[in-house]
């Protein structure tokens, strides 16, 4: 009895003492880190060594305070060795580095024997596995590498950290060693695969991809992601695997505000989801995947996608916009102008309050005329003359020349025949890009033109460059390869880009997407009664893709995230406003807007 009261005695004792031992290894810890800070921005490795031999030897440190001094010894002779490779100072380099790497090794493989799978752990195997490679050992580096990654692997799946993985594969990107850097990833997926917890580990995948798509490493990101597809496949329920693999193409494919990550990846994932549902892609997610194989010249897969949109999908705005796209496509990539009037004729007669009809109606018109076919082009000129809006503009001007028996200006002429029949010119190659390829309306686009004749013996010959536009806020420029322009009106805009080649005129045409931000409130309102805050974009957008954000001031401050409120306000006053609208956290169009509130 009295040897088990002393044996509790001295366990409580030593509970007694375990804050205060914590407290002491907490306490060096900050010491060493501050320490490190100090001497590595004045590259003093030698002195730090130095001060670091000192305070093992001076303090009484227990054994894991020791060992803790070991790794930053370890590290910063490891540090040491690199500065003076990167100096150049290889007499001191060759001098030091045996000794040097034989000591970083011996400290690291006790603190891993030692200590049990922890950051320090991790860390201390890193330095290992580099002092190898400086041996060039290779298999002695190899199996450093395999205890590394396993160790790694270890505390990310045992803490649900991401950290410390992040943090390795990120040092050895930087360090261009990707072979094992793609080991790395294949290890931790199969350490996924082999697990027994399901989707927490899977989703750690999308996490740490996710991780590098947002600090802009995308190659990465798409390496992690496709084994997180191959994953997700197997361990979700169909249909939830398969939304699961959506979300990834989403976060890849072009959406039109703002350039695409990597839309042809993006492409590779649809084309994953047909390959365990063919039809499971349908609806507003088809006509989202034609956009984005538009964008990658793959037009052909781009109509069928629209089609099945078309076919799947409930007729409206959307509708609208699809059909105008499947017409562009047989006009200027299928060389159909037939066929793409009949997409054309689609859109006016199903949705004429649109400004898709307005742009259909006028570019038909504009065929008709350069046709000489002069009845159907004044039809459909007059279904727009009498409007308000740059298309009826145009269209009034048209009428007009054709009453003076004049020929269509050179500006606006859809040279259909000379782009559709390339014989005499086909030598030249001309394309033109406006980027973003969707914009809003007031917000800056680049057009950018260029015109290659091979048969001239040179690639970028001195041709005359004319721009021509029916809207924008410049004026037509010549010799120029690209201008930058805005648009104060929504809607498609046709823009032409010509040349003055050896055999004759070449036109190709093609028009940036525009779009309009309108903000309903009142100038007026009562105090006490509610007030209506809506939003819209014209002429349509996946509003779905937006983060809607408005910030109100004056004798209240208010703030909302919703397309459209309503608010009522108990005092009087003048108040200022804005909206904003974010795509994925970038800001892509803002509006302000002021109104008053009277007793």
């Amino acid at each position: 009895m009295k040897r088990l009261t002393l044996r509790l005695a001295g366990a409580f004792l030593a509970l007694m003492m375990l804050p205060a031992a914590l407290s002491a290894q907490s306490d060096l810890t900050e010491q060493l880190r501050e320490k490190t800070r100090e001497y590595f921005q004045a590259h003093r490795y030698e002195d730090y060594l130095a001060w670091l031999n000192g305070l093992r030897k001076e303090k009484d440190l227990s054994e894991e305070q020791k060992l803790s001094v070991d790794y930053y010894s370890a590290l910063a002779k490891s540090r040491y060795l690199e500065y003076l490779e990167q100096n150049e100072d290889w007499a001191k380099y060759y001098e030091l580095y045996h000794q040097l790497d034989q000591e970083i090794i011996a400290a690291a493989e006790a603190i891993v024997a030692t200590y049990p799978v922890s950051d320090l752990v991790v860390d201390s195997q890193y330095l290992a596995w580099q002092a190898r490679l400086r041996e060039d050992e290779s298999e002695a580096a190899d199996a450093a590498f395999d205890k590394l990654s396993a160790l790694i692997i270890d505390l990310t799946t045992t803490t649900g950290d991401l950290t410390k993985f992040r943090e390795t594969a990120s040092a050895l990107s930087r360090r261009s060693r990707n072979a094992e850097l793609n080991v790395l990833f294949d290890r931790f997926t199969e350490s996924i695969e082999e697990s027994a917890d399901g989707k927490e580990s899977v989703e750690m995948l999308a996490e740490l991809a996710a991780g590098y798509l947002d600090e802009g490493n995308t190659e990465t990101a798409k390496t992690i992601y496709r084994h997180y597809i191959e994953l997700a496949a197997r361990r979700y329920p169909k249909p939830e695997s398969l939304e699961k693999i959506k979300a990834v193409a989403d976060r890849f494919r072009h959406k039109g505000l703002k350039p695409d990550l990597d839309a042809v990846f993006a492409e590779e994932v649809y084309t994953e989801i047909d390959g365990y549902d063919p039809g499971f892609i349908s609806g507003r997610d088809s006509f989202r995947r034609a956009f984005n194989l538009e964008v990658t010249s793959d037009f052909n897969r781009a109509v069928q996608e629209y089609r099945n949109f078309l076919k799947t999908s409930e007729p409206g705005i959307m509708s609208a916009e699809a059909n105008v796209r499947l017409g562009n496509i047989a006009f200027y990539e299928e060389r159909d102008p037939e066929a793409g009037l009949v997409y054309y004729e689609k859109v006016i007669s199903d949705y004429p309050d649109t400004i898709y009809a307005d742009f259909c109606s006028y570019e038909t018109g504009v065929y008709y005329q350069w046709r000489d076919q002069l009845e159907p082009a004044r039809e459909h000129y007059n279904r727009l003359a009498d409007g308000e809006g740059l298309y009826a503009v145009a269209a009034r001007e048209r009428l007009e020349e054709m009453q003076q028996e004049e020929s269509l200006p050179s500006g606006i002429i859809r040279p259909l025949e000379l782009l559709f029949s390339m014989e005499d010119l086909s030598s030249v190659i001309m394309s033109l890009e406006a980027i973003p390829p969707r914009a809003l309306t007031g917000s800056e686009v680049v057009l950018s033109g260029s015109a290659q004749d091979f048969s001239a013996g040179t690639i970028q010959p001195q041709f005359n460059y004319e721009w021509f536009r029916e809207t924008g806020t410049e004026v037509p420029e010549t010799n120029a390869t690209n201008f930058t322009t805005t648009y104060p009106v929504p809607g498609p805009k046709p823009v032409c880009f010509s040349i003055q080649a050896m055999d004759g005129e070449e036109v190709i045409c093609r028009w940036p997407w525009i779009h309009l931000l309108r903000i309903s409130v009142p100038e007026k309102q009562v105090v006490s009664q509610a007030v209506e805050f809506k939003a819209e974009l014209l002429p349509a957008f996946d509003a779905e893709e937006l983060d809607w954000v408005w910030k109100i001031e004056g004798p209240i401050k208010l703030f909302n995230g919703t397309r459209e409120f309503s608010r009522v306000f108990e005092s009087s006053g003048i108040y200022a406003g804005e909206l904003t609208l974010l795509l994925d956290g970038a800001v892509v169009a803002s509006r302000k807007f002021e109104f008053e509130i009277t007793e």
